[in-house]
């Protein structure tokens, strides 16, 4: 840019041939993007969800679009983004007179501006965009793994929204038919999928409410939740707290005050059976507010309504016993009401849990890629970085060398001063990763707790990339030839 001002090119001249530089090189890493996102549709389509999309609506799904009216917005989106890229780098290359680049102002005032505070900030987004993954990482892991203290191994459950137990007895007949069938019970809902709840106020004034699961005693028995006391009452109409709520309700009788409160669901209970440790009562993805006092209700099927779901014990769990008793629901409601309609849940209950966070791990996986991507971007950043600090420091590695210095002792001391750079960053992303997992973290009911350690993690591994991207830029450096390097300027 020198040589053109002294040959007589305007201010105005070198900026119009930088930005058009820029909006060129934008096109053509724009037409790169189009055929690679064209390329990733199916791909980001079943990472959606597409079958469930489509569902609901056939039009709505991911797709790259070519008509007039996008290629004139892809076109603007060029001009916009390439002249913005182009924009500062002009601006700061024409307003310097060719003194300035004779005289070395210009690298200078680069070296002190640019380099630090670029090294700085790319290291930031690495630091933090990587500690922000594992986050979400460890998190949905957590919540696969939330204890239900409950039984789930070879239970299916069938969700079956019908109110009276002569209409949910004709496929329970049908179910229990199924050879590898050997206990089915009915009830309401499973630890992590209650809907039902009921407000109580307690002697001393208090309000306390309590989500429940109404069952008979086949489904009471299938569900398998861990028992802490047993007070010996009848089974029947008994009702079995978890051990938050009997502390919170400070109970002195479980035969028949407390108990007598329960009329839900046409069930009116008698007895405090026992304490049962806690269940959740949402899915690990609820937030806080969802967190409720639990408890199960044990009933005789036909006193109650709209607590017909179906609790199967198997002998193994398989797709295909999963199939034989979707098709005997499928025949079921057919002959009953003379359509299909699909089961809210279906699925052995290790399944129906993922099911519930299907959505979460879909949006994480998208949040996922999408970091994935950006340390990527960060990556290429601190290269780029590392190889502008190399350059940046080749003539001073060379007038030391002149001095006596040699290639180790340079490496190692450029190599410092640029892991000092990434250890500021980092300093400065770690607060603001501690930040933004706290409010990703408060979303969930379920989370982690201790995970200060993966902050530590994400430190190693930027320190670890900002030194294997540097060294070998620095390496060069210092071993090229003095005279080489001091003649370029």
């Amino acid at each position: 840019m020198a040589t053109r001002r002294l040959l007589g090119e305007s201010q105005g001249g070198i900026l119009r041939k930088i930005i058009t530089e820029s909006v060129a090189f934008t096109a053509v890493c724009f037409v790169g993007a189009l055929v690679l996102a064209a390329l990733l549709v199916p791909f980001m389509n079943g990472l959606l969800g597409e079958k469930e999309i489509l569902s609901i609506d056939p039009n709505v799904r991911l797709q790259v679009l070519l008509t007039p009216g996008y290629i004139v917005t892809y076109i603007l989106a060029v001009l916009v983004l390439g002249t913005a890229n182009g924009l500062v780098p002009a601006l700061a290359t024409s307003r310097y007179q060719p003194i300035d680049v004779i005289k070395g102002t210009l690298r200078r005032k680069n070296r002190m501006v640019f380099s630090r505070v670029f090294i700085i900030i790319q290291n930031v987004l690495a630091v933090m965009l990587i500690a922000m993954g594992l986050v979400m990482e460890l998190q949905m892991k957590h919540m696969l793994e939330r204890p239900t203290h409950s039984q789930t191994k070879n239970r299916f459950y069938l969700y079956n929204l019908v109110p009276f137990y002569d209409q949910a007895k004709l496929l329970k007949d049908k179910v229990e038919q199924l050879p590898f069938v050997t206990k089915v019970g009915l009830g309401s809902d499973l630890p992590g999928t209650l809907n039902g709840s009921q407000g109580f106020k307690l002697d001393d004034g208090t309000d306390i409410n309590l989500s429940f699961i109404v069952a008979d005693t086949n489904y009471f028995d299938l569900l398998g939740l861990e028992i802490l006391e047993d007070f010996q009452h009848p089974k029947m109409h008994s009702v079995w707290l978890g051990q938050t709520a009997y502390r919170a309700a400070n109970l002195s009788d479980t035969s028949t005050v407390f108990a007598r409160k329960f009329n839900v669901r046409g069930v009116q209970a008698e007895y405090i059976g026992g304490v049962v440790a806690d269940f959740p009562s949402n899915s690990a993805a609820a937030g806080d507010e969802g967190i409720q006092n639990v408890c199960a209700i044990i009933a005789k099927p036909d006193e109650t309504y709209f607590s017909n779901n179906l609790l199967i014990e198997t002998i193994g769990e398989s797709k295909e016993y999963e199939q034989q008793i979707l098709d005997a629901y499928r025949d079921y409601r057919m002959e009953q009401f003379g359509i299909y309609q699909e089961p809210v849940y279906a699925g052995f209950i290790r399944d129906v849990y993922r099911q519930q966070l299907a959505p979460v791990r879909k949006t994480m996986r998208l949040l996922e890629l999408f970091a994935a991507l950006s340390v990527l971007i960060a990556l290429l950043g601190l290269l780029a970085m590392s190889t502008y600090f190399a350059d940046e420091n080749t003539k001073q590695i060379a007038i030391r060398k002149v001095f006596g210095s040699d290639v180790t002792h340079e490496t190692w001391r450029n190599v410092r001063s640029y892991m000092a750079l990434a250890g500021i960053a980092c300093v400065i992303g770690i607060p603001l990763a501690v930040w933004a997992a706290r409010l990703y973290l408060e979303r969930f009911a379920y989370r982690i707790e201790n995970y200060g350690w993966l902050f530590v993690v994400a430190i190693l591994i930027s320190m670890s990339i900002a030194f294997i991207s540097v060294i070998w830029q620095v390496v060069g450096a210092a071993r090229t030839n003095p005279a080489e390097a001091l003649k370029k300027e």
